[in-house]
């Protein structure tokens, strides 16, 4: 089953020695760089500008309200992953690799039990953006604030589809072993999950700090 899985992955460079053995799952760990197998063009094309540099001007907009509540009580809010506007938040990414049916009701209890103490805030790319000030600035009645971020706070998400070439790829594989009796899971997805969204949400060019509260 090894031989069959560094076949499989060859191209992605897998050797039997990056492959172990899940006795929890049931499955196989394959290690690949995921992130360049999902997105080779950033990967090679924008190495380090990915990571925000240490100076890196992000912006949030908000409200009015929530901006003077920031100001009265000196602190900055954050959301639990589990109540973002895309109800697959942190699930997409299993979503393309793996397919719905490897996600039950169960598991997806156990998730938001597991994640909601997984905090995050959200900023943009892009200061004074139309669309941003009509989604999240009270369609231009709020505020739009401006944070030095440091690189290594923060994520730029990738955003991806059911129709990207490379995650069809990924899934492809996943399927065909599948039917061989062999599961599979890639090692790093249980991370880059919080930081994959739908191509759907592109316009909002997102980056995102994330705290383990847990």
């Amino acid at each position: 089953e090894k031989n069959k899985l560094a076949d499989a992955f060859n191209d992605y460079g897998l050797k039997e020695d990056d492959i172990t053995f899940d006795t929890i799952r049931k499955c196989y760990l394959v290690s690949i760089d995921l992130k360049k197998a999902l997105d080779p063009e950033k990967t090679d094309s924008e190495e380090g500008q990915n990571k925000a540099p240490q100076d890196y001007s992000l912006y949030k907009y908000t409200s009015l309200s929530a901006f003077l509540s920031m100001l009265n009580n000196k602190t900055f809010r954050m959301n639990s992953i589990i109540s973002m506007n895309d109800i697959y938040e942190s699930e997409w990414m299993e979503h393309l690799l793996y397919g719905t049916s490897e996600i039950t009701d169960e598991q997806l209890k156990l998730t938001y039990v597991e994640n909601k103490n997984v905090l995050i805030t959200s900023f943009a790319g892009k200061g004074d953006d139309a669309s941003m000030w009509r989604l999240y600035g009270k369609k231009g009645n709020g505020v739009c604030l401006c944070f030095s971020c440091p690189s290594d706070k923060i994520t730029k998400i990738i955003y991806a589809s059911e129709n990207d070439e490379q995650f069809k790829a990924l899934h492809k594989k996943v399927g065909l072993l599948k039917g061989d009796g062999i599961n599979v899971r890639f090692v790093g997805t249980d991370k880059m999950r919080y930081f994959i969204k739908s191509s759907s949400f592109s316009i909002e060019n997102e980056y995102r700090y994330l705290y383990d509260a847990r």
